[in-house]
């Protein structure tokens, strides 16, 4: 019921060492959705928090979902060449009501966890006269 989160990034093809790189997913910044349960509706309204851990030792938590180049805030730079295991997880929290009774939902328990894998290059060296 959940969006479902996604991992994209720029420069999509051949991304450099020792250039930065502009992550983001489509997820949006709020979940809202009526669940009927029985003859009972649950109105259900969530937000999410976006934990990057970019396979180096790098992590960043935001609130912000990111975006692409020129404008996005979520970006790493990578100081080795090498193949990485880039992973987001995704933590919502919120609230939920019945009958205009509005209750926090408590820790962790709703998370979505996302991977992709991400070949850094480095740049071949061109001299010319």
């Amino acid at each position: 019921m959940l969006p479902v989160g996604d991992i994209n990034y720029q420069p999509g093809v051949d991304p450099l060492v020792n250039i930065p790189i502009y992550f983001w997913s489509q997820t949006p910044s709020r979940f809202t959705a009526l669940v009927p349960i029985l003859d009972v509706v649950v109105y259900v309204n969530l937000t999410p928090t976006f934990t990057w851990s970019y396979g180096d030792g790098g992590f960043e938590v935001s609130r912000f979902a990111g975006s692409p180049y020129p404008i996005g805030p979520i970006t790493h730079t990578y100081k080795k060449a090498g193949s990485y295991l880039v992973n987001l997880k995704i933590t919502w929290t919120g609230t939920w009501s019945v009958n205009g009774v509005t209750t926090p939902i408590n820790g962790n328990a709703i998370t979505q966890s996302i991977s992709t894998n991400l070949d850094v290059v480095s740049a071949q060296a061109r001299f010319i006269q």
